[in-house]
Protein backbone atom coordinates (compact mmCIF):
# COMPACT_ATOMS: atom_id res chain seq x y z
CA UNK A 1 0.00 0.00 0.00
CA UNK A 2 1.99 3.05 -1.41
CA UNK A 3 0.83 6.34 -0.34
CA UNK A 4 2.11 9.87 -1.70
CA UNK A 5 3.23 12.18 0.52
CA UNK A 6 0.12 14.52 0.05
CA UNK A 7 -2.29 11.53 0.58
CA UNK A 8 -5.31 12.01 2.69
CA UNK A 9 -4.21 9.82 5.21
CA UNK A 10 -1.15 11.15 6.10
CA UNK A 11 -2.78 14.52 5.99
CA UNK A 12 -5.12 13.34 8.55
CA UNK A 13 -1.91 11.78 10.60
CA UNK A 14 -0.29 15.52 10.56
CA UNK A 15 -3.66 17.28 11.22
CA UNK A 16 -4.05 14.62 14.45
CA UNK A 17 -1.12 15.69 15.26
CA UNK A 18 -1.39 19.38 15.10
CA UNK A 19 -5.53 18.85 15.95
CA UNK A 20 -6.27 16.48 17.61
CA UNK A 21 -9.47 18.55 19.02
CA UNK A 22 -10.30 19.45 15.52
CA UNK A 23 -9.63 15.92 13.81
CA UNK A 24 -12.25 14.73 16.12
CA UNK A 25 -15.41 16.06 15.11
CA UNK A 26 -14.02 15.68 11.06
CA UNK A 27 -13.35 11.77 11.53
CA UNK A 28 -16.93 11.42 13.30
CA UNK A 29 -18.63 13.60 10.98
CA UNK A 30 -17.08 11.29 7.86
CA UNK A 31 -17.77 7.99 9.51
CA UNK A 32 -21.67 8.58 9.98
Amino acid sequence: DLQAPDSPSQLYKKLSLCFPSLLQPLMYERDV
